[in-house]
């Protein structure tokens, strides 16, 4: 398989962000005061998450990275802030006092999470900050030669309806190649666009939005069907341990099992998934070898603990 080089190109990621915090230590006891582990704390470290997850996977896949999206005024937001300049990736952030940045803290007793706790507030953003967002994206692109744009969604509230019509009818105009990793809250609403990006259960629920049932195994003409309604000229989807299937614009489909064995922590495969998908698209990869691509970043992440990002050389190593 060719060599991927992604350097060319740019991607901005909009989408909502998060810290991933993660507690470690090791539990050798119950608590006398409840039926709970207590976790002697041995470290502790923060990472981007969400959204900017996806972000940083395309710097470290050689692109150069813009990140867009809604944080709060808090110590949160300036971790993502640092982190972002520490990996290379161009952050706009969207303010909002009133918000606080999402926080997830997992407690991690060797390879194992015992907890997880989450600060965070999934309203929907308000129709100032829509058009803060709308403003600053025109300000991108009077400013950076954007090829593609990836809509990261996990339902926690900074996509709107509205605000979705608008994104995709604006990054059309402009020619972009459009991305989506939809949330079932809005999995139905992102539509006319170039790669659609489902996880099995994000599937189904697309599926039942658009009026079609479906049985366990995933029918071509189900598939057809669903894509023909939502009008996404490539549908992705992941199944987990059985790998990835494609429906692509020139009516191929496929399931592509994946071949990871030593599944560690799922995290971040997801995105990693996303961000390869993207990049090989805009550089012309055939389907085939996308998904096999695919499935190998999807097992570096579920092969590691926590969220990690695909670094170009590792897989152009695996590829090789």
């Amino acid at each position: 398989m060719q060599k991927l080089d992604f350097s060319s190109k740019t991607v901005l990621v909009l989408g909502d962000i998060m810290v991933d915090h993660y507690v470690y230590g090791n539990v050798d006891r119950i608590s006398p005061e409840a039926p709970v582990p207590v976790l002697h704390f041995t470290g502790e470290e923060f990472k981007l998450g969400g959204a900017a997850n996806v972000a940083a996977n395309i710097a470290a896949l050689g692109a150069k990275s813009v990140l867009l999206g809604v944080v709060g005024n808090d110590d949160a937001g300036e971790k993502i802030a640092a982190s972002c300049k520490r990996n290379n990736i161009k952050f706009v952030p969207i303010i909002d006092a009133k918000r606080p940045t999402t926080l997830k803290t997992r407690y991690i007793s060797g390879v194992q999470q015992i907890m997880r706790k989450d600060v965070e507030v999934n309203t929907l953003i308000s129709e100032k900050l829509e058009e803060s967002i709308l403003a600053a994206i025109e300000r991108l692109k009077k400013s950076t030669t954007i090829d593609a744009i990836i809509l990261q969604d996990y339902n926690k509230g900074l996509f709107t309806p509205s605000l979705i019509s608008k994104i995709i009818s604006f990054s059309k105009d402009q020619s972009w190649l459009i991305s989506v990793d939809p949330k079932f809250a809005n999995v139905g609403l992102f539509k006319e666009v170039d790669i659609l990006k489902p996880n099995r259960k994000e599937f189904y629920t697309l599926a039942a939005s658009v009026g079609i049932s479906l049985g366990e195994i995933i029918e071509k003409q189900e598939a057809r069907k669903i894509k023909e309604r939502i009008k996404s000229k490539n549908l992705w989807v992941t199944l987990g341990k059985d790998g990835i299937y494609y429906h692509d614009e020139n009516d191929i489909d496929h399931i592509v099992p994946t071949t990871q064995k030593n599944i560690i922590d799922v995290c971040g495969a997801g995105d990693a998934v996303m961000s390869i998908l993207t990049l090989c698209h805009l550089v012309g990869t055939k389907s085939d070898e996308m998904a096999k691509i695919a499935n190998i970043a999807g097992g570096i992440v579920c092969g590691k603990l926590g969220v990690v990002t695909i670094d170009i050389n590792e897989l152009n190593a695996l590829l090789s």
